[in-house]
């Protein structure tokens, strides 16, 4: 896993279209299970303003896999695990708090 990735993600997500983004049947399974609208990931994946911090999982046959961590609020962020291409497949998606995120982040020792 590679350091923050924030600013080659929002290169490559700065080309993105709507019709680019492919939200697998096991994302929006668990984006309904988790309360995550579509509308809210296709918005946060269009104009990521959001973005507090990406890391890179390495690549398979179907492009980069990134872990990318969306702040919702001073207390939670939203991760999407997706994998970018020529389109950007959004893999799957949850909701944290910044609890675990700082726990993840001692035990990782990964700044996010």
């Amino acid at each position: 896993m590679d350091k923050n990735c924030r600013e080659q993600v929002l290169e490559r997500l700065s080309h993105v279209k709507r019709e680019d983004i492919i939200i697998t049947p096991h994302a929006g399974i668990r984006a309904a299970q988790r309360n995550i609208t579509m509308e809210e990931i296709y918005a946060n994946l269009l104009n990521p303003s959001k973005l507090a911090f990406a890391e890179h999982e390495g690549d398979t046959e179907d492009g980069k896999k990134y872990c990318c961590y969306f702040n919702t609020s001073k207390k939670r962020f939203n991760l999407y695990v997706i994998v970018i291409n020529n389109n950007v497949t959004v893999v799957t998606v949850f909701e944290a708090n910044k609890k675990l995120q700082r726990r993840a982040e001692k035990n990782a020792k990964i700044p996010i």
